[in-house]
Formats: C-alpha cells, structure tokens, sequence
C-alpha cells in the first residue's frame, strides 16, 4: 500500500468552480489519479467531508468529484453562519477537527505527511495533531497576503487572534509554499516574516492543458446567446469577486471612455459578484454591461471559447487560475504586470499588459485589439504554447512530490 498524504483545509469541500485552495487540492488529487506510477495516495480533510482516494487505477475520479464531492445546496444555517465570520470559523474549526479525528487516526502509521491548504487548518494540526502523528507539515499559503489583515471582516480582538495563528503556523511549518513569488511578497509585507526563505517553496499552480476542451452546453443564458446569434464581440472578464484588488473599476470607467460604435459592436461580459457591482450600477447599466454572478466552471470555459478576447486588470494578482484557463482556452489577453501575472506571461507575445489604474491605456489596448485579429491570433496561441510548457497539471504534481521529498528528509534528519 502506497504511503498517504493528508491534504487538508477548514473549507467546506472541493468546488469545481473556485479557484484558491479548492482548486489545487483537485488538480493534485486529480493529477495522483491519473498517475499511475505515483508514490503516494491522497486523503483530503475538509470541514464537512473527507474523500480518500483508492489504489485503483481506472478510478473514474470525474464521478468523485462531481456527483459525491460537489455540494451545490447550502443550508440557511450555513448563510447565516457566513454572514458572522467568527462564529463560521470556529464551526468550521471544530467540524475540520472532528473530521480530521475520525479519519486520519487510526490511519496515522500510514500518513507520511500533512499538507494544510489554509493558515486555519495548519495551525489546528500543528495544536492537535502533531505531537501524536507526528508528522510534516507542509503550509500552502493562496492568498493575497496576511488573510487576517486583508480578507477577513471580523472583530479588532479576532483579527489580533488570527494574526497569532498565521504567525505561528508559518513560523512551526516544516515547509512554505506560495503560488507565485508575488504572493510570498504580499505575505512579507503585511507579516515581516523572518528568515522564512529558508523554507519557502515557489510552486506555480497547473491546470490539464491536453484536455477536451470541446464544449456543447445547452440552456445557456439567453442574454449571452443573443450576443452569439448577433455575431456580436465579446469582451470576457471573470474576477469571480468583483472588488478593487481585481480592478474591475477601471475595467467598467474604460469600457465607459470607447465610443459608441465600439461598444455597439463590442459588448463586455462580467462573471463575478461584489461591492464593486453596486458601487457602479448606474455605469453599468448605461452601457448595457452583463453581469453573471456565479457561473459554473464548464459555462464560462464556453464563454471563454465564444469570446473575442479577455481582460482582467489587477491591482493585486497572486496567481489567478482563470488566466490558466483563459490561456488553454486559446484566448487573447490584456492584463496587468503586478505579481503572480510577471511569472505567468514570461516570453514576449503572449499577453498585452497594461499599467493597473490606467483607464486610458486600458481602453486603447482594447481598440488596439478589437482591431486586429491576427496579433489577437497570435498571442493566444503563443500564450496557449506557453501554458503548455510551464504550467502543465503534471508540473505542478511533479513540484508538489518533489517538496514532499524535500520535507520528509528535512524531517526525517531532526
């Protein structure tokens, strides 16, 4: 029996449609599947439920994921809970620990190492667990910097609390990891690590670039279908959390600024939801912008595929997976070069950048690239080549087994 690895997170369970930690955690378990030469075997620990992944090799790990993990209802407990963020993190805590308890304790001989996803997980097992698995851990840090200082909305008291809990979890890790450089950036600046580059690992995030990708989709919105049968330009941005850091503002003042016959002939579509929506309804509804709150992956990969071209201009970008899934789907891109984005468009012509907060670039850009199809070609493909050569769904498993490796020897020496 294969050796098994615990990859855990204080999140609900694997979505299809999110990017972060839910998103790696399926590629790795995915990518272990389709690996028949692996070495080890993946446990994944989540708040409401675990999967453990079989020896079996024609494991059909699409019907895992589809039908036993994805969980598309939620429970009016559960809205409720997330609109109070302390009492959703400790509910979440507890369920993780119980879940953790129940099926990793009697397997814990069999457990070779621990990969906690979030900060929140890595600190329950370095609490609970490790003094009895005794085992690794291996810290996957996605966010955009401190979560404590930046993302989350609680009390002044919890906020100090989880800024402990970061700090630890990192300064007790065995092992780092970040996305991007960028990322590690972010963290360094909003926590001061110290001599944390001694343990920081960088692992690019990877998507399945030989896929079949050919999509047929039935009862598509009928806004976005007009848009098709009207031989109408698209102009496709999926920020998924529609706020500053993403720069939609400047998207939404840019579309604004191009002239009419522009936007009668190119019309911009929006998949995400967020304070940015309501803060630009007026704009938005002047220029007749379509706006998607929440899409299921295999729908936006279908607009991607009917889409002219695609901008997402960050101010502050980690490593976004939906330009992965932009670049696979042979989409020509304007983007910003803040972060994880400089790591990503590394060879020329394979990205149109733009400076972040430039409404006037911006709207050249896109002119620029309405009008010509063949550089819109060209850079697509290029982007496609390059997808393909360094962010590959088996270089990303091959980097991750390879800092297993790296942690179990480190370990192994204390």
């Amino acid at each position: 029996m294969r050796k098994k690895i615990v990859l855990i997170t204080v999140e609900g369970g694997l979505d299809l449609n999110k990017g972060g930690p839910t998103k790696v955690i399926f590629e790795l378990i995915k990518a272990s599947l389709k690996n028949s030469s692996r070495k080890y075997d993946y446990i994944g620990i989540f708040s409401r439920r675990f999967i453990e992944i079989s020896d079996e090799k024609n494991y059909n790990y699409q019907f895992i994921f589809d039908e036993s993990i994805q969980n598309k209802r939620v429970s009016a407990i559960r809205k409720f809970l997330r609109n109070i963020q302390e009492l959703y993190l400790i509910v979440s805590s507890i369920r993780f620990l119980i879940n953790f308890y129940r099926n990793c304790f009697k397997k814990r001989k069999e457990i070779v190492l621990v990969n906690a996803h979030d900060v929140t997980a890595g600190f329950l097992y370095l609490i609970f667990f490790k003094k009895i698995f005794k085992k690794p851990l291996i810290l996957s840090i996605h966010s955009k910097g401190s979560w404590s200082k930046r993302e989350c909305k609680v009390s002044w008291f919890f906020k100090k609390l989880l800024l402990l809990i970061e700090k630890t979890a990192i300064k007790k890790a065995d092992l780092v990891t970040t996305p991007s450089y960028g990322a590690f950036m972010h963290l360094n600046e909003d926590l001061k690590l110290v001599d944390i580059n001694k343990k920081l690992k960088v692992i690019h995030n990877g998507i399945e670039v030989e896929a079949n990708y050919s999509i047929e989709i039935k009862d598509i919105d009928i806004r976005f279908e007009q848009l098709i049968r009207q031989n109408k330009k698209i102009m496709l941005s999926v920020p998924s959390a529609l706020v500053k850091e993403k720069g939609v503002d400047i998207l939404f003042k840019a579309y604004d600024s191009l002239c009419e016959d522009i936007k009668r002939e190119l019309k911009l579509v929006i998949v995400g939801d967020g304070p940015e929506k309501g803060n630009f309804e007026n704009l938005i509804r002047k220029n007749k912008i379509i706006i998607f709150p929440k899409l299921p992956r295999k729908i936006i990969l279908y607009f991607m595929a009917n889409s002219t071209f695609f901008v997402l201009p960050h101010r502050i970008s980690i490593f976004d997976y939906v330009l992965l899934e932009a670049m696979v789907m042979r989409l020509a891109i304007i983007t910003t070069p803040v972060g994880g984005n400089l790591e990503i468009f590394t060879e020329k012509d394979t990205v149109v950048f733009v400076p972040p907060n430039d409404v006037k670039i911006l709207a050249e850009k896109i002119i620029f690239l309405l009008n010509n199809d063949e550089y819109r070609k060209k850079i697509a493909q290029n982007a496609f080549e390059l997808v393909k050569k360094n962010f590959s769904l088996e270089r990303m498993f091959f980097n991750y087994e390879k800092t297993y490796n790296l942690a179990l020897r480190y370990f192994n020496k204390k």
